[in-house]
C-alpha cells in the first residue's frame, strides 16, 4: 500500500519544487514575469496532465521555435497559465518550442485558474471546433463541430452559404443553449445511409423536427438502411437519386450543396402532400435545364 502512494507523493513534491523555484503560488490569482529555461519548461510540461486530450500542433511549435532562434520572439499578454490544482492549462506549444530551441525567455505566468479554463483559454487561435467540444467533454465532438455552425447560420431560406462562420461566434455557447434539441437530433440521425453526410442529416432533422416532429421522425427513419419506404414516395425517390449520384459520379450533382437541396425538396414534397413523385420532382437544377435554362433557386424549407 505504501508503494502505491509513493508515485503521487513524488509528483506533488516535484510540483512544489518548480513552484518554489519560480516563486509562484498556483492557488493565488496572480500574474508575474518569469524567466523560463529549457529545464524549467520541462518541469512545467509535466504539469500538463491533459496533454493527451489536445494533440500538439507541430507546425505551431516549429513556427515558435523559428521565431525564438531568429531572436524575433517577444513577450506578449498571453500568459502561461496554471490552475489552482497545479495543472498547466495554457502554453504547451511555447514551452515545447523553447526546449527545442534550447533558449531561455521571459513569460507572463498567471495562476489561480480553474481546471475547467483549459477548454476556454486561447481557443480561437490554437484549437479547432472539434477540439473545443472534446475538451468540453461533449459526445460526438466531430459531428458537433460541423453541425453547430450550420445551425447558427442556416435559416432555412437557402442563403446559409452567405452567412460566414468564424471563431468570433461562440459556437460552444450556442450548443449549450440548444443542447437538448441538438443532442436529440444527433441521436436520431445516427445510422443514416452513407450517401447522406452526418452533418447534413443532423442539421436538417433538427430543422424539420421544429416544423413537424412526426413527419421528421418518419423522414429520417426512411433514410436508414433498414428503413421502410415506398419506392415512389419522396424518401424512396431521394434514396434512388442519392445512389445514382454516387454510381454515375455526376459532377454537377455530387456536391454537398446538391445533397442539401434534394433532401429539402423531398421534405417539401411531403409538406405539400405530394406522396407520389418522380425523380425529376426532387432534382435541383441550379443552372437550369436544356428545355428551361432559367436557374432554380436553392429550395426553402417549408
Amino acid at each position: 500500500m505504501v508503494e502505491k502512494k509513493k508515485a503521487p507523493v513524488e509528483a506533488e513534491a516535484k510540483k512544489k519544487d518548480v513552484f518554489n523555484l519560480l516563486n509562484i503560488n498556483p492557488k493565488k490569482e496572480d500574474c508575474q514575469v518569469k524567466l523560463i529555461t529549457p529545464e524549467i519548461a520541462k518541469e512545467l510540461l509535466k504539469l500538463n496532465t491533459k496533454v493527451n486530450e489536445l494533440r500538439l500542433s507541430t507546425p505551431i511549435v516549429q513556427k515558435y521555435k523559428k521565431a525564438m532562434l531568429e531572436n524575433n520572439w517577444g513577450r506578449n499578454n498571453d500568459a502561461l497559465s496554471i490552475s489552482i490544482t497545479g495543472m498547466l492549462i495554457n502554453g504547451q506549444h511555447r514551452l515545447f518550442a523553447l526546449i527545442s530551441a534550447n533558449k531561455a525567455f521571459s513569460f507572463n505566468i498567471s495562476t489561480g485558474h480553474l481546471d475547467s479554463d483549459f477548454g476556454i483559454i486561447d481557443t480561437p487561435f490554437k484549437r479547432s471546433l472539434s477540439q473545443i467540444f472534446k475538451l468540453g467533454k461533449h459526445s460526438h465532438s466531430t459531428i458537433l463541430a460541423s453541425v453547430v455552425p450550420y445551425l447558427m447560420k442556416y435559416n432555412g431560406r437557402g442563403n446559409f452559404l452567405n452567412i460566414p462562420t468564424s471563431y468570433e461566434v461562440n459556437v460552444q455557447n450556442y450548443y449549450l443553449k440548444h443542447k437538448e434539441q441538438i443532442d436529440f437530433a444527433v441521436g436520431m440521425a445516427q445510422g443514416c445511409v452513407r450517401e447522406v453526410p452526418k452533418s447534413i442529416a443532423v442539421t436538417l432533422f433538427y430543422k424539420f423536427n421544429k416544423i413537424s416532429p412526426n413527419l421528421a421522425h418518419y423522414f429520417i427513419n426512411c433514410l436508414k438502411p433498414k428503413g421502410v419506404y415506398i419506392s415512389n414516395e419522396p424518401t424512396g425517390v431521394l434514396l434512388k437519386e442519392l445512389r445514382i449520384v454516387q454510381i454515375e459520379g455526376a459532377r454537377d450533382r455530387r456536391s454537398q450543396l446538391y445533397i442539401w437541396a434534394i433532401i429539402i425538396k423531398a421534405w417539401n414534397c411531403y409538406r405539400n402532400n405530394k406522396t407520389k413523385v418522380s425523380i425529376r420532382s426532387i432534382r435541383w437544377y441550379p443552372h437550369g435545364t436544356p428545355s428551361s435554362p432559367v436557374s432554380q433557386p436553392f429550395p426553402e424549407i417549408i
